[in-house]
């Protein structure tokens, strides 16, 4: 698929309000300058940090260019204006629900919001505030206060427009997920990752992280339509192997820098694609009026590449694993996250979210 044919299948979406979580560095990037490109106000919803302000200036100075304007005013209101950075912490799920919060202070509407941001291959040596492994307090516990807390502002907004996005990006590493062992994820090891034997632990935790989100958005967007709630479409896609992002490095010591580059350099020789195109399966679910059109809800997406060359030829729905289907395991998975959201924000805070509380009684079947 040509950059403009891709580009074509895109909405205009000028007006739009979107959050895109990560959206400084990588697949979320280039996910914000699509957006922005398409004519979307974009929040880059990251810690503020240096490498933010890098990845935002140069997230603006491409949509500057990408836009033909008249006046040097105009490409720059293409540019600075609709690519606005938002404090998010998602290492905690207070943080992160108070990050939500200060964004309703902000905006009246949010169109899209994007899960993309995530860590990988990171030790046990500590635990979260909220008392979870980092992966699965990052990937999936921060992410989920961050949405619950949204989603008075986000339903107010699709019963205007009767067409709301939220997207989750998961990763194949799921497939490779067992049953979540909530015990294991809450027992700290002080020496983790000094042995080459942590590498693979750090790589299954990921995977379990990765099958939380899994089963968050099938049970999410259940409990959304259970409610009566059919205008937000919320899913879920894999990016393809962009191997060539900074994601898990430095973690685990006993991992050579040197060796690791070797190793990324030659998978991503091998089967990778670029950050570009890992982006487009989360932009066209974000942006496509096909979702909307065809009533996709709770769905798995993946991208499909040619054999040869790695090109993008496009995305389409992939069914979910058994395990990832396993309505037992998610509905627990939902009773952990919930008791941990009620302990790190309070029953008053989570009874202040009208369309949280219709889907804590909705059910999920």
């Amino acid at each position: 698929m040509k950059e403009q044919e891709f580009l074509n299948s895109i909405e205009d979406l000028s007006g739009k309000i979107a959050i895109v979580t990560g959206g400084a560095k990588g697949i979320g990037l280039e996910t914000t300058v699509y957006l922005a490109s398409k004519g979307a106000t974009v929040y880059v919803a990251a810690r503020k940090s240096e490498g933010t302000d890098v990845g935002i200036e140069e997230a603006r100075r491409r949509v500057r260019a990408a836009t033909t304007k008249t006046s040097d005013d105009a490409g720059k209101s293409d540019g600075d204006e609709k690519i606005k950075h938002h404090d998010l912490d998602l290492s905690s799920m207070k943080t992160a629900w108070q990050s939500a919060q200060a964004f309703k202070k902000l905006e009246q509407k949010l169109d899209v919001l994007i899960c993309n941001a995530g860590v990988s291959m990171t030790t046990l040596q500590k635990l979260s505030p909220d008392g979870y492994e980092t992966m699965f307090a990052v990937n999936h516990l921060g992410h989920f206060a961050f949405v619950a807390a949204l989603l008075d502002i986000i339903k107010n907004t699709a019963d205007t427009t009767q067409d709301g996005r939220i997207i989750f990006t998961i990763s194949d590493a799921y497939k490779q997920a067992k049953k979540l062992d909530y015990e294991k994820l809450k027992t700290s090891k002080p020496e983790d990752g000094k042995t080459l034997k942590d590498i693979g632990d750090a790589w299954m935790r990921y995977a379990d992280s990765k099958l939380a989100i899994v089963y968050s958005t099938i049970e999410l967007s259940n409990r959304l339509r259970n409610a009566d709630i059919a205008n937000i479409y919320l899913n879920a896609c894999h990016p393809g192997n962009a191997i060539n992002t900074t994601l898990g490095t430095g973690h685990q010591t006993a991992v050579n820098p040197t060796m690791e580059r070797a190793v990324r350099g030659f998978l991503n020789l091998l089967i990778g694609n670029s950050t570009q195109d890992s982006a487009k399966t989360q932009v066209y679910l974000a942006g496509n009026k096909s979702i909307k059109e065809k009533g996709v809800h709770g769905e798995n997406w993946e991208p499909e590449f040619s054999m040869f060359g790695s090109t993008y030829k496009g995305c389409a729905w992939k069914e979910y694993t058994q395990l990832g289907r396993d309505e037992e395991e998610r509905k627990k998975l939902w009773n952990v996250t919930v008791d941990a959201l009620r302990k790190a924000v309070g029953e008053e805070e989570i009874q202040s979210v009208e369309t949280l509380k219709k889907l804590l009684n909705a059910g999920s079947e």
